[in-house]
């Protein structure tokens, strides 16, 4: 799917609820002189993959944008009655990519506010009017222009999903939902979105400390429950898993999931972390790199770690491995981007 495709995926799902006044507004786009797409002036520090696009697909994604206000601005302007009371917020959804969103649902599922969690976030909400519109087409545009901003790419899919609800089986039923729809969005595409959709309960101690890590309460539970679930983390570890991306922290938690307690059970995991060599392909690394045929084994585990190497976190899965007739298990470290064995245990005898 393309981001021509995936732009005009997201109007057809405002059409249904907005007035057909489409050609009203592409007649208002060819009058204005659109240069390029919106360029934001401040990007975080990460590394950001974005979208090339040509000239005219620029255009056509600042038309669209242009779209996406004035339609969701004109038709909830008249829906909404003035002088109406202030909408109470019942369920807050948590969008965390490298862009932190915070959204707020009224009980009828609408959009109450939309709230920037950083710099990349406000640059993504500024293109995007959604206050009125039903829940799953508000994700469903926040999501899709993640994707046109360069944000979500086949090698960065990881999105973290958090919801906070008053009643425990609407919220089990949100994640579910809200899951779906935004895995859908990339349907046609060649992304394969990996999410984690967890409920999360916000109280004032998670907000103060989120607020001090600089990070989101959806990423600060995220890594809570990291620490509650894997013997190897602990509290301490907070700070420093606070430095992971979200991909990262996907990574350790999916290969992970398996020695860990019931404490991840309610989560939603979906898809494949993109960005980084499988398990099984660390092992073949591995095995190549010690000139040892698979077949000497009798088993072998392998699940992803962040250490530090000169002042920088980096992820390596640690591989474990068993020999045919021998009781012993040898450990090993591999990159999980490059594959690269970069430690070896020196006690492994070798046929």
């Amino acid at each position: 799917m393309t981001g021509k495709e995936l732009k005009a995926r997201i109007r057809e799902e405002f059409a249904k609820e907005t007035p057909n006044i489409k050609s009203e507004i592409e007649i208002s786009c060819k009058n204005e002189i659109q240069e390029s797409a919106p360029v934001f002036e401040q990007r975080s520090t990460s590394p950001i993959i974005f979208f090339r696009s040509s000239p005219a697909f620029r255009k056509a994604v600042a038309c669209a944008v242009c779209l996406l206000i004035f339609i969701s601005g004109a038709a909830f302007g008249f829906l909404v009655p003035k002088g109406a009371k202030e909408t109470v917020a019942d369920t807050f959804v948590y969008l965390d990519v490298n862009p932190s969103i915070e959204m707020q649902f009224d009980a009828d599922g609408r959009v109450v506010a939309c709230i920037a969690g950083n710099d990349d976030a406000e640059g993504i909400l500024n293109s995007l009017d959604l206050v009125g519109v039903e829940m799953n087409t508000a994700m469903a545009a926040v999501v899709g222009s993640m994707y046109v901003n360069g944000y979500i790419t086949a090698s960065n899919n990881s999105i973290l999903i958090s919801v906070d609800g008053k009643d425990e089986e609407k919220t089990a039923s949100l994640l579910s939902s809200i899951s779906d729809k935004v895995a859908g969005v990339f349907e046609k595409s060649d992304i394969d979105c990996s999410i984690i959709a967890q409920s999360i309960d916000v109280k004032d101690e998670l907000l103060e400390r989120a607020e001090e890590l600089g990070i989101s309460v959806g990423k600060l539970r995220l890594m809570e429950k990291m620490t509650e679930g894997i013997g190897s983390l602990g509290e301490e570890s907070i700070s420093e898993l606070s430095r992971l991306s979200i991909s990262e922290l996907n990574l350790i938690y999916t290969t992970r999931g398996s020695h860990s307690t019931d404490v991840f059970d309610k989560d939603i995991v979906t898809g494949t972390v993109g960005g980084f060599i499988k398990a099984d392909e660390a092992l073949d690394s591995l095995l190549a790199a010690i000139n040892l045929q698979s077949e000497l084994l009798s088993g072998y585990d392998a699940y992803a770690a962040y250490e530090t190497a000169d002042g920088q976190p980096r992820l390596v899965y640690c591989v474990s491995i068993s020999l045919r007739g021998d009781i012993a298990s040898y450990h090993f470290k591999v990159d999980c981007e490059s594959g690269e064995v970069v430690e070896f245990d020196l006690n492994i005898g070798l046929p």
